[in-house]
């Protein structure tokens, strides 16, 4: 108001500095709605195609823990095409999607040259700003599209590291590095590369003293590569120390995703029920007070699968009691395009169809859920999935009636031991029981 009539074109730098701190302030005390409207009267009003990526970053982050991630890989994508970087959308994308990653999958080998990846850390620092400002756009796309739009992520994390790779080093390549790591794992079949990015990343982050990607940072190595290669329970200092460093800069995105990730780590690392639901309570009221309705319900399912196998939910294949209403969950958590709780929910029905003796059923929503896995990529769930669809097929191919089947449910027990052939081999101490 100090401004008058005009702020931006009385002076310009001010009223932008101003309506970005009162955006962020805003996102910050959980005002989503003025926050979305300032950053769409400051983006109005930017003169560059470098302010507004720089505005374009912040507000990604405000469409995250809105759950709006589909959205926000649109709005990206707009933003890079100033750039003249263009990821495919629309009708057709998923073609140009496969090429496209075909070529960046060729481009890594050329672009790190024959160099060690301990040595990527000592690479020169990025210099170019339009190159800075893609790599932070893709950082920030990236969460958005691998939750709202999973087919697209393996080729923004691509993106990402070739960024990087060519142009040099800036705090964000940490990310692209850490990214690249579990895809290593999630995608290209090595753990001993994948953790080595990502130990690599997180001492380069070290040496940028750069506090606000930390948390991101230990969220990615923490839920995506460390427990593939070591004990669960020795990484949950991974994601408690995460969490902290993400609360403390106030990144409630990374802050949301460890929360309902660190309690499906729990279950995973087998403690107790009502243990593992008492720990849903503390992070399912921080979804609630940071505003993200689908996490918070993603965490609702968590628990009430706990309270299910305790005989506490109405029947033996509802999580549903006189508190909950999980087929409302489930509409709330689709609507938010928050494609993690979907898979997660549909891998918890897997899991109470199993137990309930109803192998059908377990493919049936294997069958739903196949194509939405990218969402739960390189997590501990992923594996859960691939253990119980092999089950179910196990039990069906042995059944009289599925002769005319026995084939195709073949095919998926010899897969399910295939990938845990590999798992046991990379980490005994999770997959071995397996």
């Amino acid at each position: 108001d100090l401004l008058g009539a005009a702020p931006y074109a009385r002076a310009y730098e001010l009223a932008s500095a101003i309506a970005v701190e009162r955006a962020e302030c805003s996102y910050l005390a959980g005002d989503l709605d003025e926050a979305e409207r300032l950053f769409v009267e400051v983006t109005a009003e930017a003169r560059t195609r470098g302010e507004k990526a720089a505005i374009c970053c912040l507000r990604l982050k405000l469409l995250q823990v809105a759950g709006r991630y589909d959205e926000g890989v649109s709005l990206g994508i707009a933003t890079l095409a100033l750039f003249d970087v263009h990821l495919p959308e629309g009708p057709g994308a998923e073609a140009e999607i496969g090429a496209a990653v075909d070529a960046e999958v060729r481009a890594v080998p050329v672009h790190l040259a024959g160099r060690p990846i301990a040595d990527l850390a000592h690479a020169p620092l990025l210099t170019d700003p339009d190159a800075r400002a893609v790599l932070e756009l893709l950082a920030d796309i990236a969460p958005c599209a691998y939750i709202g739009r999973p087919a697209i992520f393996p080729l923004v994390a691509l993106k990402l590291l070739n960024t990087s790779l060519v142009h040099g080093n800036a705090p964000r390549s940490c990310f692209a590095y850490s990214v690249f790591g579990f895809m290593c794992i999630a995608l290209f079949d090595d753990v001993e590369k994948g953790h080595a990015f990502s130990e690599m990343s997180l001492g380069l982050n070290e040496r940028f003293h750069d506090a606000s990607l930390r948390g991101c940072l230990l969220h990615l190595h923490g839920d995506h590569i460390h427990f593939w290669r070591h004990p669960i329970a020795t990484g949950f200092p991974f994601l408690e120390q995460g969490f902290a460093a993400c609360l403390e800069v106030g990144d409630l995105v990374y802050a949301n995703y460890l929360a309902f990730e660190t309690v499906w780590q729990a279950f995973e690392r087998g403690d107790a029920l009502a243990r593992v639901d008492q720990l849903g309570d503390r992070y399912a009221a921080f979804a609630l007070q940071s505003k993200n309705e689908a996490v918070r319900l993603t965490i609702r399912l968590e628990q009430q699968l706990c309270r299910n196998l305790m005989g506490r939910t109405r029947d033996a294949d509802s999580l549903s009691d006189e508190t909950f209403d999980e087929a409302e969950a489930r509409r709330a958590i689709e609507g938010a395009s928050f494609g993690c709780g979907v898979v997660f929910h549909d891998i918890m029905r897997m899991i109470l169809a199993f137990t309930d003796g109803k192998p059908a059923e377990v493919l049936a929503i294997a069958g739903r859920a196949e194509p939405v896995l990218g969402a739960a990529l390189a997590m501990p769930i992923e594996a859960t999935f691939h253990f119980y669809r092999g089950l179910a097929a196990a039990v069906l191919a042995g059944e009289a009636a599925a002769a005319d089947r026995r084939p195709r449910l073949l095919a998926l027990v010899d897969d399910a031991i295939r990938r845990f052939d590999r798992w046991r081999a990379w980490c005994p101490a999770n997959f071995g029981g397996r």
